[in-house]
């Protein structure tokens, strides 16, 4: 799926340069011009020509809005081109303005080879020191010079110029109740399965037994009567727990099939070092159980497989919105939910509450500011306490693992990003943390459907949909979250819809001891990637600490994953764009 347009400003003429059309990239034209649809879409092809029609007419962007899925569209008629990006961020549009004309696609490497653009050191080290703020990303590409339209914003490029507005931007809605959203995300979710379960292609899923991919299988099964759905097994670290509550569940519905797909230890995370994508992210070093499930899933002729990806981000609330219960003065409800979360966590109330107290009273500016001394200080990653970690905007980042000059280089533009930052006060820690997460999600997405589409199947997130994330964000963060019940939005949408037992579980499956075994296994070649970094090269990474952390992990010793995780993905795309080749 790609697709690349130029507009020129000599002629003042528009045109599509090249496009590989797919499910996930559809096409409809009119006299006017032609309306592309990126990503998941499910409307008839009437339904896109009208569309087509209208938006060339009338130039009205919502022409689009509102349809089952998530996706981006693109309008390019003679004269101009229009780029409107979807709300969640799934489908990401780009944009490069040269001297000569306007560049705009769906891959920033392609942009970037056709129209030109160095690498971006800035996001280089940002993924690598402070992957959790999306603020100094904002925008930006792996390449200086083209840039990402905001997800939700709609980008005008022609005689006129290029301009760019809000059109449909994700937003807490303050007086929305737990009741309201609740309808709204059942209503949102069940339209999600069943566009799906009406549309030609053969699906399958994932059922791992917890509550986000077995509430959709089992909405699925009710539309489709039978359907094949999977779950990972790995002999050397089973995690029975999954295994038994998936069975079960599956057991309990009439014409559900449920594979168990076994994995070996090639499966296992590092074992596959492939960038996938424009973008690096820790989650294409952990593709092996997909890879697993979707070769079942070809050999019974799937078409699309859907899984539960981002149940967890807009179903749940982040330790952050402790600080919105203090600033709207929720005082009782605060003390409440910090005792709960202190038993959790083997912490005292008292240190939550005067950490949530703490953030209560920042910003997002000043949280960008404290961020950039401590990448300028290159102070050593991890926080000193639960709370401290995740009662924040973001997690201390790994500043220590870039080089002064490039801990310098970020730090000021961290600066400068909070110097020049819209401040939005009036949305809470947690609703920003939240959106954050979702940008984060929507990186795994995107590694989940390029391995998809190395299969021939479409890999599709019903919980990332535009209306169902709509849903579930408009109810702040502060009322999604319950210590003490998981997911209690998922709860009251669902009730009647699905087995009662689905809904019931509280338990999480932890597969942190297949991340230490891959680790241990691949670890002569993660130490030649350290040896022969590329990202050094550039002077931007700094391997002795780093390799101190991977050594620390080969030996099963606590380890921030995700920061680790983002090094060695990094390393990864920045060799096969380089060398054209693969660790």
């Amino acid at each position: 799926m790609s697709l690349v347009g130029c507009w020129t400003r000599a002629t003042g003429l528009a045109h599509v340069v090249s496009r590989t059309l797919s499910a996930s990239l559809r096409e409809a034209g009119s006299r006017e011009g032609k309306l592309f649809l990126i990503g998941h879409s499910f409307v008839s092809d009437f339904q896109l020509a009208q569309a087509c029609e209208a938006m060339s007419r009338t130039n009205d962007a919502g022409a689009t809005d509102g349809w089952p899925g998530c996706y981006s569209s693109l309008l390019v008629t003679r004269s101009r081109a229009v780029l409107l990006a979807d709300p969640v961020g799934q489908f990401p549009l780009f944009v490069a303005e040269k001297a000569d004309a306007v560049w705009f696609g769906t891959d920033s490497s392609d942009l970037a080879r056709l129209a030109g653009g160095p690498l971006d050191e800035i996001s280089v080290a940002a993924i690598i020191a402070c992957p959790e703020s999306g603020e100094p990303v904002r925008g930006r590409s792996m390449y200086r010079g083209i840039r990402r339209v905001p997800a939700g914003h709609v980008l005008s490029i022609g005689r006129a110029g290029v301009r760019e507005r809000p059109h449909s931007v994700l937003r807490p809605e303050p007086e929305m109740t737990m009741a309201e959203s609740a309808e709204r995300l059942r209503s949102a979710l069940s339209t999600a399965v069943r566009a799906r379960t009406l549309s030609p292609y053969r699906l399958t899923f994932d059922l791992s037994g917890g509550l986000d991919s077995t509430s959709l299988t089992m909405l699925a099964a009710g539309e489709l009567g039978e359907l094949d759905s999977f779950i990972s097994v790995n002999p050397a670290a089973p995690v029975a727990d999954d295994v038994e509550f998936a069975s079960r569940h599956a057991r309990s519905v009439t014409g559900i099939r449920h594979h168990l797909v076994p994995e070996g230890p090639e499966h296992l995370p590092y074992q596959v070092l492939r960038p996938t994508g424009d973008w690096p992210h820790g989650s294409s070093l952990a593709t092996g159980a997909l890879r697993a499930r979707l070769a079942r899933a070809v050999e019974l002729g799937s078409h699309a497989h859907v899984t539960g990806e981002g149940g967890d981000v807009v179903l749940k609330a982040p330790g952050a919105y402790l600080a919105d219960l203090a600033r709207h003065g929720e005082l009782p409800r605060l003390w409440s939910d910090c005792v709960a979360w202190a038993r959790l966590r083997g912490r005292t109330p008292l240190a939550l509450v005067g950490r949530a107290v703490t953030l209560s009273r920042s910003t997002r500016r000043r949280a960008l500011r404290s961020l950039a001394e401590d990448v300028a200080a290159g102070r050593p990653i991890g926080a000193e306490s639960w709370e401290a970690d995740r009662i924040a905007y973001w997690r201390r980042p790994s500043a220590q693992w870039l080089t002064p000059a490039a801990r310098r280089s970020l730090a000021a533009h961290i600066q400068d990003t909070a110097d020049h930052l819209a401040e939005d006060d009036d949305l809470d820690a947690g609703d920003a943390v939240t959106q954050e997460l979702v940008r984060q999600q929507t990186l795994t997405l995107r590694t989940g459907q390029a391995v998809g589409a190395e299969f021939g199947i479409e890999v599709h997130a019903p919980f990332m949909d535009t209306e169902v994330v709509r849903a579930c964000l408009a109810l702040p963060a502060r009322r999604r979250a319950d210590p003490r019940t998981p997911k209690p939005l998922l709860r009251a949408a669902l009730s009647g819809l699905v087995p009662p037992a689905v809904l019931a579980r509280t338990t999480k499956g932890d597969y942190t001891r297949d991340v230490y075994l891959g680790v241990r296994r691949a670890a002569p070649v993660l130490r030649r990637m350290l040896t022969e970094s590329v990202a050094a090269d550039h002077g931007i990474l700094e391997p002795g600490p780093v390799r101190e952390v991977l050594e620390a992990a080969i030996q099963g010793m606590p380890t921030p994953w995700g920061a680790l995780h983002q090094v060695f993905a990094v390393e990864a795309w920045l060799r096969e764009r380089e060398e054209g080749v693969r660790p």
